[in-house]
């Protein structure tokens, strides 16, 4: 009985474990999802031609100076959120992938 109270209870640590690594994963998703938002705004812009001249260089400006520093701290949160996961399963022994 004592074993199978101890088995259970690993269990239930590894399963909140493997959940709590699912939600960093997430998080790393969200970056990459900003980056490729961003980056089909700019392709979008640069290459639909239903935009007049002056339109699409105003597009080209808002990207140039405010999107892709968005995308840079997308980039880094990217970066830094895979450094934690690689933490993570380090510091508790899991497996890579859940």
């Amino acid at each position: 009985m004592q074993i199978d109270i101890k088995k259970d209870k690993y269990q239930q640590q590894e399963y909140v474990l493997k959940q709590l690594k699912q939600r960093l994963e997430d998080c790393w998703t969200g970056a990459s999802q900003v980056i490729e938002e961003l980056e089909e705004f700019y392709y979008d812009t640069v290459n639909d031609k239903r935009l007049n001249e002056r339109t699409r260089e105003t597009l080209e400006q808002i990207f140039d100076y405010q999107l892709a520093d968005i995308k840079d701290k997308a980039m880094d949160i990217q970066d830094e959120t895979q450094n934690s996961i690689e933490f993570f399963v380090e510091q508790f022994n899991l497996e890579e992938e859940v």
